[in-house]
């Protein structure tokens, strides 16, 4: 709670950064919770929750959240496997459609075929 109180005045993407950092407060803390594997699933999670929360599906001109975007971009730095990646961010997705329905599923279509196009590229 004291880290989450510190914070709160971050912004989504200065979150994301330190959850994957783990020099940061908030990086350490996790990963003495969970492994790496663990660690990209929430923030992957957490990305869509942002982008949804945040609305950021209105600012890109593909469509794509602009949260979804940068961690997939952030992970591919980190050498993670393209099909990883995918993998995390489908779980987000899953687990957000499930909770919000069917409207959910229809914002994210777009981050959807962005995800496809990795695995194509990448093949």
């Amino acid at each position: 709670m004291r880290i989450v109180c510190n914070n709160q005045g971050l912004k989504p993407l200065q979150v994301i950064t330190q959850m994957l950092s783990p020099k940061s407060e908030l990086g350490s803390h996790l990963r003495k919770v969970y492994n790496d594997e663990q660690m990209f699933k929430i923030v992957s999670i957490y990305s869509q929750f942002a982008d949804d929360l945040y609305g950021s599906f209105n600012f890109t001109s593909d469509g794509v959240g602009v949260f979804a975007k940068s961690v997939v971009r952030r992970l591919k730095n980190r050498k993670v496997d393209p099909q990883q990646i995918v993998s995390y961010s489908y779980d987000a997705i899953d687990r957000l459609s499930n909770a919000f329905g069917s409207s959910y599923s229809n914002e994210v279509k777009a981050t959807k075929d962005s995800l496809s196009k990795l695995i194509e590229v990448n093949a």
